[in-house]
């Protein structure tokens, strides 16, 4: 697991936003089932969840800012979302030119915002997940407003939702919304005298490559 992000003030219909990746995608299954029978899974409602893998893009062999095991910030954004047909049936030049001009404007908000983005085709409802980890918000409505300026957003078709969080340690996220004797009761195993429901979504990121370099024209990446 990645981290876990409290929601409130962010978000309506969910409370915790949990983050989590690995090398094989059995291994995060078996976790979110284990989860499930648990006692604090019986407590849990899941409004959402994404499942994205870390493959090379098209026009870029940078790996992810979690890849390369850069510290989280304080605050994820985190959305999904889905190009238009139209997009790819654009030539590969004028594809390539669109991101490079997105990019550009991004990159001039490093250092302070890394960024992560996930290939989900065929994984769900989404093509793309894409995250921003932050430790200043403002810095961040800097840059979601300004990657607004390109042209590449004429083909964007569906963005939602935006999930914004801000990072905790899992117990103490918890205690943001239950009591210390709530939490008591859930290390104790009993649902008894537990009112609350938590509603949890759930973000995965499949570990494809590990070694950064170009080995036989396949681009790879590492931590």
């Amino acid at each position: 697991m990645c981290g876990v992000y409290v929601t409130q003030t962010f978000q309506a219909d969910t409370d915790l936003l949990f983050w989590m990746y690995a090398d094989r995608f059995e291994d995060m299954q078996d976790l979110q089932l284990e989860l499930r029978r648990s006692t604090f899974g019986k407590a849990v409602n899941t409004p959402h969840a994404f499942t994205g893998m870390t493959k090379s893009f098209e026009f870029s062999e940078y790996p992810t800012s979690f890849q390369m095991g850069i510290p989280p910030r304080d605050y994820l954004c985190f959305y999904p979302f889905v190009r238009t047909p139209e997009y790819y049936l654009l030539p590969k030049w004028e594809r390539q030119a669109l991101l490079k001009d997105h990019g550009l404007v991004g990159h001039e908000f490093i250092p302070g915002i890394l960024t992560n983005g996930v290939h989900g085709f065929g994984l769900g409802d989404y093509e793309w997940l894409l995250s921003f980890e932050t430790n200043d918000l403002g810095i961040l409505v800097d840059c979601v407003r300004r990657l607004r300026d390109c042209k590449a957003r004429l083909y964007t078709k569906d963005e939602y939702p935006f999930i914004v969080g801000r990072r905790f340690e899992l117990e103490e996220a918890l205690s943001q919304y239950i009591s210390s004797n709530q939490l008591t009761i859930l290390q104790r195993k009993s649902l008894r005298g537990f009112p609350l429901s938590i509603f949890v979504t759930i973000f995965t990121y499949i570990n494809l490559f590990f070694e950064r370099g170009v080995k036989n024209g396949n681009e790879t990446l590492s931590t």
